[in-house]
């Protein structure tokens, strides 16, 4: 979980500062980075093969020693035919 300060001076309910609380753990709880990627057309994953919440293999070739490879959710999708690519925001 990441930590920070925050203040809050237009909230006066508890609750209010309670639901605010518990969403913000939720949303730090794991780290996230934002990855560009570009998806291609070709087997084994076609566009048309999965969609937003599926489970996807993904391999970064140029990360670390020697690439990186994990299995990911598809949270976001944009097709781009003009261009021949498929965006995609994962988690």
């Amino acid at each position: 979980m990441r930590q920070r300060g925050e203040v809050r001076v237009e909230v006066s309910e508890q609750e209010t500062l309670d639901r605010s609380a518990e969403v913000a753990v939720a949303e730090s709880a794991y780290p996230r980075a934002v990855v560009g990627l570009t998806t291609l057309d070709r087997p084994p994953a076609r566009w048309g093969q999965y969609d937003v919440g599926d489970s996807i293999w993904m391999e970064l070739y140029e990360e670390g020693f020697g690439g990186y490879g994990a299995t990911v959710r598809v949270t976001a999708r944009e097709f781009l035919p003009a261009r021949g690519v498929c965006s995609l925001v994962i988690e």
